[in-house]
């Protein structure tokens, strides 16, 4: 009986690790990829985290459903759209402006 409440201990804190060490990886990578330049082989939902802008607006930006998870690179959806990527670039730089301009502030931020 010990050794099957040692063996289910040893087995919580293997998981308890591997869980905590890909939560850290997700953080690191997300705060070095903080606002990375929009490029296209990006797809819409990498931009909103990368930005911090949530997806419905962005997709709304560039014609797509606000619900969409949508997996092709902005330079698919550009061409799939008719417009070049530069244009939808554009676009998406000006709604992520726009989102940051227009939001209000935390509580004890200063201007």
């Amino acid at each position: 009986m010990q050794w099957l409440i040692i063996g289910a201990f040893l087995l919580a804190l293997a998981l308890t690790s591997v869980y905590s060490y890909r939560t850290y990886q997700r953080a690191v990578f997300w705060r070095e990829h903080r606002d990375e330049p929009i490029s296209g082989w990006m797809r819409v939902g990498f931009v909103a985290n990368s930005y911090k802008v949530p997806l419905p607006v962005l997709n709304n930006a560039i014609g797509l459903p606000p619900d969409a998870r949508d997996q092709r690179p902005l330079s698919k959806i550009a061409s799939d759209s008719g417009r070049t990527f530069d244009e939808l670039r554009t676009e998406l730089e000006k709604t992520i402006e726009d989102f940051r301009s227009n939001r209000p502030r935390p509580a004890g931020d200063r201007p």
